[in-house]
């Protein structure tokens, strides 16, 4: 994954660079009641012995994608005091950013980040956008 690539460059530039680096792992459900109870079921269902019946996942994967959808859009209705929902009323995809890169497996993905920053540009937060020295010439 990217992320864990660049974290991992990181850790490595640092200790290069002759510092000591200590990572400490921090549950981040620890303390709040609502994820440690999801955390306590999720323990339980893995104690319960597992069902016979199989599933087969493109008989339900349309009916899940339909209902994931229905209820993404009824909760972004009430979204309207966020900057986002003041250009885009539903969550259905921009047609005209759906940006793809290959991977050097050939994959081809969309790029994450250039969502990210179309989407700033959109609603007026690019200053959040990370600037870069322009390229150079030659000559220059």
């Amino acid at each position: 994954h990217p992320l864990i690539r660049d974290i991992l460059n990181g850790v490595k530039m640092l200790m290069d660079s002759g510092l000591t680096l200590i990572l400490c792992w921090v549950p981040g459900h620890c303390g709040i009641t609502g994820n440690e109870i999801a955390d306590l079921n999720a323990r339980q269902a893995t104690e319960e012995p597992t069902s016979s019946f199989v599933h087969i996942n493109s008989d339900y994967q349309s009916v899940v994608e339909r209902a994931v959808w229905s209820g993404w859009n009824s909760e972004w209705r009430f979204m309207e005091n966020q900057k986002l929902w003041e250009v885009k009323k539903s969550v259905s995809s921009w047609s005209s950013s759906c940006r793809t890169k290959k991977l050097p497996d050939g994959t081809i993905v969309q790029s994450r980040r250039e969502e990210v920053i179309l989407a700033r540009l959109r609603i007026g937060t690019a200053i959040y956008v990370q600037p870069s020295n322009p390229p150079e010439c030659e000559t220059c």
